[in-house]
């Protein structure tokens, strides 16, 4: 399930797109725009209102936050997370703050969640190298780095 239909949602359905495997669904606050999307990257995913997710929930494996909410600490507050099957991961592409309301909620149901800093280290890779000629490999000390700037 991919939240969101931006430019974000579009990099995670073209990835997506390149592997096989189950449906994938793109939920949005207008279903329009999830049509469009969706039309636009391949047909064979799904496009949804945000009304859908209370139906989906239990047949999610992964959630995939590609929208602006948990920053500032806005919250998802018309989704009964709870509904979620105990196996899905979930994971938020914000990062400030790291650990969002979503995350902070679905990991009180004993959720596994990923936070959205390793998908910023790993997108600007190609940045760093086409400015500096020096390709930077993500490290668990690159990452406790930039974490340290980030949180108060």
């Amino acid at each position: 399930m991919i939240i969101g239909a931006g430019g974000a949602a579009r990099a995670v359905l073209v990835a997506l797109r390149r592997r096989s495997g189950g449906k994938v669904h793109v939920l949005n606050r207008t279903l329009a725009k999830a049509r469009a999307l969706v039309a636009e990257i391949d047909r064979s995913f799904i496009a949804h209102g945000f009304d859908a997710f209370a139906e989906l929930a239990p047949h999610i494996g992964l959630v995939i936050n590609t929208s602006a909410i948990g920053m500032h600490g806005t919250r998802f507050d018309w989704f009964d997370l709870s509904k979620l099957a105990k196996t899905t991961l979930v994971t938020d592409i914000v990062y400030t703050p790291l650990v969002t309301p979503l995350l902070t909620e679905v990991a009180a149901h004993g959720l596994r969640t990923i936070d959205g800093l390793g998908m910023l280290l790993h997108q600007a890779i190609p940045g760093f190298e086409a400015w500096f000629g020096v390709r930077p490999t993500v490290t668990p000390a690159l990452r406790a780095s930039i974490q340290a700037t980030l949180e108060p």
